[in-house]
């Protein structure tokens, strides 16, 4: 037995020779960036040569930031893996791709713009024009804090800013394994004192150690930072606000030297602009007012969005959406176009702000 041991370490020693061991005796641990989105959201890894690795999650190099629950059936079943759990609630949603593809099916159970509600109180005038236009409801919680609902349960800004976070926690993890994650996380510049507090709150909600906050276009400008002396001009348009900035960038060295920011023009206003010229070309058409069917509001919302991008190659699209038709009881093809010229005329007062 004792010669068969000896072999045994023999042989492996020689199978093992010139290649590298690993212990997992001392634990690892790793630095992220997350630049947190209303519509999607990223991960990237910091090494010591500070340059980003963007972490693919299932749907690519973003994270949809959509939200939804799910039945107990699938939480317990062979899906329980890729879901995420709200440990105060004992419940379990998915978030991302999984979640944006339920939309088509149940509108009102998705939730998504987040980052517009977290440390917001119900009466901001801000929140109560986001509920005139998200199909999912927004409610006042216990503290007068705008609070969302998902089939009939109620969640928390914060609660579902942490399933994004640990979504993409997780994403890291299946690419490399680490015991602890540091994160590094980017916010608007408006953002005030109670948003950025409970931006801290999500993520350690999900488990990371969040080592500072850092605004959006100081997080663009670092990319430069290996050039050796220059100003740096960042024009950062999201879903729900535009962020100019001016930076002087030596080296590591970044100075910001001016910074102005409009919450009230973004990416989602062009999206509504065009969304309410459909409606209306629908109704004088069809004479069906199709704003209190969400499911048909939905599907006009996602052909919206996508016709404003196509617009940026095409002199004009046409969008057809015939499942509006059932769901509004209406007769016809609601099929409407719309020009680059006309589409620049309806969003000019937009632009002019910027």
């Amino acid at each position: 037995m004792h010669l068969r041991l000896l072999r045994a370490k023999a042989l492996f020693r020689r199978a093992t020779c010139g290649r590298t061991t690993f212990s997992t005796a001392q634990p690892k641990v790793v630095t992220v960036g997350i630049d947190f989105g209303c519509k999607n959201s990223r991960v990237a890894i910091i090494d010591d040569s500070l340059v980003p690795e963007l972490v693919d999650s299932e749907s690519g190099r973003s994270t949809p930031s959509y939200v939804t629950s799910v039945p107990p059936e699938v939480s317990e079943g062979r899906y329980a893996w890729a879901l995420q759990r709200l440990e105060g609630l004992g419940k379990h949603v998915a978030v991302g791709e999984l979640a944006k593809c339920r939309m088509s099916r149940q509108p009102s159970d998705v939730v998504f713009n987040i980052k517009k509600l977290i440390g917001k109180e119900y009466d901001d005038c801000s929140v109560q024009e986001m509920r005139k236009r998200v199909h999912f409801g927004i409610i006042e919680g216990e503290r007068g804090e705008a609070c969302v609902k998902i089939s009939g349960m109620n969640f928390s800004p914060v609660e579902i800013a942490s399933v994004i976070f640990a979504k993409l926690k997780d994403a890291v993890l299946m690419y490399q394994f680490h015991h602890e994650l540091k994160a590094v996380i980017s916010v608007p510049i408006f953002f005030s004192k109670q948003q950025r507090e409970d931006i801290v709150l999500a993520g350690n909600k999900a488990g990371l150690t969040v080592l500072q906050l850092i605004d959006e276009p100081t997080a663009a400008a670092l990319s430069r930072a290996t050039m050796k002396e220059s100003t740096v001009v960042v024009f950062d348009m999201g879903a729900g606000a535009y962020t100019v900035s001016v930076f002087r960038v030596s080296g590591t060295n970044v100075e910001v030297k001016s910074q102005f920011s409009d919450p009230c023009v973004g990416g989602d206003h062009f999206d509504d602009i065009l969304l309410d010229y459909f409606v209306t070309q629908i109704t004088n058409s069809h004479g069906v007012d199709i704003r209190g069917d969400k499911y048909a509001m939905m599907l006009l919302a996602e052909a919206a969005e996508q016709a404003k991008v196509e617009l940026s190659t095409e002199h004009e699209v046409i969008i057809s959406t015939p499942f509006i038709i059932s769901s509004s009881e209406c007769s016809g093809d609601p099929s409407v176009s719309i020009s680059r010229v006309e589409f620049e005329r309806l969003v000019l007062k937009l632009v002019e702000q910027i």
